[in-house]
């Protein structure tokens, strides 16, 4: 797969959606929600400040993929059956080298987040440490890799704790308190799902 160029001045993103969605029952980054798939909602949040944009999904011909480049992005092949950090290093291996790296998941809508721009300026002015989105002092999402952390994970073997060792052995951390209690959403089970959406509509 040839990597797309990134932009100058933005951080590169990659979407993972390649789960299989086991405790949800269906694919996550289908459920529709406020006139529009999950995913597309994600995507279009982060197409506005970062590129390229990679969404990983399922290999093959599926519905993911499908809406996935119905939506302009680059798709990487994930590992449905292992974790998600396998699925995540698919997608830092289609972004260019030497930029930072906007990671999320396709279970957060992220619509309207007026802090994400703010983050990934943060990202690119503080190059030397990941930063992430805090709602009253509680971690979220979505974590901005610097380009050094980026490339340990995409050439990591092996990595017992995922994504959350390499944060932890970061040298040095960044946090931005947001506020916003988006950044927290993590949605892996209907009664998850319902919740979120009775949250919505009031």
């Amino acid at each position: 797969m040839t990597k797309p160029a990134a932009e100058s001045r933005k951080p590169a993103a990659v979407i993972v959606a390649a789960g299989n969605s086991t405790r949800m029952g269906s694919a996550k980054a289908l459920l529709e929600w406020d006139g529009a798939p999950l995913l597309a909602h994600a995507a279009r949040a982060l197409e506005k400040i970062a590129a390229p944009l990679v969404v990983v999904v399922p290999p093959g011909k599926n519905p993911v993929r499908a809406l996935a480049e119905s939506l302009g992005a680059a798709v990487a092949d994930g590992v449905p059956a292992g974790e998600m950090f396998d699925s995540l290093r698919a997608g830092l291996a289609a972004v260019p080298g030497g930029v930072p790296v906007m990671v999320a998941t396709c279970d957060q809508p992220l619509a309207g987040a007026p802090w994400l721009s703010t983050l990934a300026g943060l990202a690119l002015a503080h190059g030397d440490g990941p930063w992430l989105p805090l709602c009253n002092g509680r971690r979220g999402h979505p974590v901005v890799l610097d380009a050094a952390t980026a490339g340990r994970v995409r050439r990591a073997d092996l990595a017992p704790d995922g994504l959350r060792g390499f944060l932890r052995g970061a040298e040095k951390l960044y946090e931005l308190e947001t506020g916003d209690p988006a950044c927290l959403i993590d949605l892996d089970t209907p009664e998850e799902w319902k919740k979120f959406l009775a949250g919505a509509r009031g």
